[in-house]
């Protein structure tokens, strides 16, 4: 008999593919390529595929895709099962393999008050202390006199403490970052920023300059 074994396809946070029929807490937007792996005597055959985007815990789609592998970009915080059916001619749709259910994590945007760029390797770039689904996202430093010197769009990004190339005076600045989350939320967040150049991370101390 015809089978199909249907299966999502993804990139984790270290770059690898990851192939799996359950994907629990990741971060929005997460890209997903569903295959449906058909049996060699379904290739030729006249089997219609039908993918189901259902919330988990509801029975109406959401969404529903007539191809035999689909891709599709979560955006939103929560549950999703994805099924696949197949129907033979006129036949009545009949679900192939495993559900597959796919989480995204609530939202979250903290950002720090301070960093050490003094080049030992730790906390030397400002950026991001902890996020997660956040699916917009711009940060914005500003200097004592409320000039723009720096601003970036990647989470994953940051300030190296330069102006122009070279090294900031030690001090205080000004971050405003604003974000929005896979489950609604809209984060805007001003902190001061502490420069600290002089800064012994193993004693935890700051060596006044002289």
């Amino acid at each position: 008999m015809a089978e199909a074994a249907p299966k999502a396809i993804y990139i984790d946070e270290n770059g690898d593919t990851v192939t799996a029929t359950e994907i629990t807490d990741k971060d929005a937007p997460l890209r997903v390529m569903f295959r449906a792996n058909p049996s060699a005597d379904m290739i030729n055959s006249d089997a219609t595929y039908i993918w189901y985007f259902t919330v988990s815990g509801t029975t109406t789609p959401y969404l529903t895709r007539y191809e035999q592998d689909t891709e599709f970009t979560f955006t939103t915080a929560g549950s999703t099962d994805v099924s696949l059916f197949v129907a033979y001619g006129d036949s009545e749709p009949v679900q192939e393999g495993e559900t597959i259910k796919i989480s995204i994590r609530s939202s979250m945007l903290i950002m720090p008050n301070t960093f050490t760029p003094n080049g030992d390797g730790v906390n030397d770039i400002y950026k991001v202390k902890q996020s997660q689904s956040l699916t917009e996202f711009r940060a914005i430093i500003f200097n004592r006199w409320g000039h723009k010197i720096y601003e970036w769009t990647d989470p994953k990004g940051g300030w190296d403490g330069n102006i122009g190339g070279k090294p900031a005076k030690a001090g205080v600045y000004f971050c405003y970052a604003r974000a929005k989350g896979a489950d609604g939320m809209v984060y805007e967040t001003r902190t001061d920023v502490n420069l600290l150049r002089d800064f012994n991370q193993a004693e935890g101390t700051v060596t006044p300059t002289p």
